[in-house]
């Protein structure tokens, strides 16, 4: 006589025997084993290659995990500079990303008085470093910043910043600047050229000049024209004015105490538009400035017209 097994203990032991599954736990450098355990049941991890403007924070809120669980399964540590081209490992829990913003951030020191060698007003294709901002010629419409919380290493941004309502940038984009005024581009700040224009021994660049200047000096507008960005959403730089100016010229002013125009504003020549300040990666009060003529950077202590006399340090 055969005895019928009943179908529930059929069931079980088909679950025990064909059906289970023992699979290695490997852990990466920095990775938890519980995650490592996540990753080898889930399924194969996926995949996130790395973009022009992405940040490591970026992709996290993109994924809907948080900076720290997509630092540890990546190895990553402060400040989380990620690499253009890269793939990240995204934590399987991770909700499905939403649609990516426009890029513009940036962020990877170089000097101490100059932050990174790239500039946030370089052309599009001139960085290959993740986290660069640029800002499209004067005949585009610029892209919108994506928000990027500042690094550890930064002062607190305080909240006396100037709003951003959705679309300025565009709307500036599109305002046509008052005709240079014919006198040439201001200096922009009296103080003590620290930082020159051109390569460093180390073989960073600087796009412009850096001025040391007592904390909350004046700053002011080179010439007249419309601001296109005043904000501090570009890690390294702290805060930061870019003015357009008539026939294809545009001037950055970074690293300010405070800000004291806005976006769409037309200001003119002279114009005290911000303060000196300690913001962004520079350890002492001073502000860098660029002048370019539409993508090409130009040195600005051969074009500014000199006002007071301007002490000019060795480096």
């Amino acid at each position: 006589m055969v005895r019928a097994f009943p179908p529930l203990l059929v069931a079980l032991a088909v679950l025990l025997t064909g059906c289970s599954d023992l699979r290695p736990i490997e852990t990466v450098p920095g990775q938890s084993w519980a995650l490592a355990k996540k990753q080898a049941y889930v399924g194969p991890p996926r995949l996130h290659k790395v973009v022009r403007g992405d940040t490591a924070s970026v992709i996290a809120q993109r994924y809907g995990v948080t900076l720290q669980e997509l630092a540890s399964a990546n190895n990553l540590r402060k400040p989380y500079v990620i690499q253009l081209g890269s793939n990240l490992t995204i934590p399987q829990h991770g909700a499905r990303p939403a649609p990516a913003a426009k890029p513009a951030k940036a962020k990877r020191p170089a000097v101490r008085e100059l932050p990174a060698p790239v500039s946030p007003m370089a052309p599009k294709e001139a960085p290959s470093e993740i986290q660069v901002a640029t800002l499209a010629p004067p005949d585009a419409t610029p892209a919108a910043p994506v928000p990027v919380p500042a690094p550890a290493a930064e002062p607190d941004r305080g909240t006396d910043l100037p709003v951003t309502a959705p679309g300025a940038m565009a709307r500036a984009a599109a305002m046509k600047p008052q005709p240079l005024s014919g006198d040439g581009f201001l200096w922009p700040a009296s103080g003590t050229v620290i930082s020159r224009f051109g390569k460093k021994p180390d073989g960073s660049q600087n796009d412009g000049i850096n001025l040391a200047a007592p904390l909350g000096s004046p700053v002011l507008a080179a010439e007249n024209g419309v601001v296109s960005y005043a904000s501090d959403e570009i890690a390294g730089w702290g805060r930061m004015i870019l003015i357009r100016h008539a026939d294809g010229y545009t001037t950055g002013y970074a690293h300010l105490d405070s800000i004291l125009t806005a976006v769409g504003d037309q200001v003119t020549r002279g114009q005290v538009i911000g303060r000196i300040g300690q913001t962004g990666y520079v350890d002492t009060p001073q502000l860098h400035f660029e002048l370019r003529s539409g993508k090409r950077a130009l040195d600005p202590s051969r074009h500014l017209v000199k006002g007071e006399s301007m002490e000019v340090a060795s480096r």
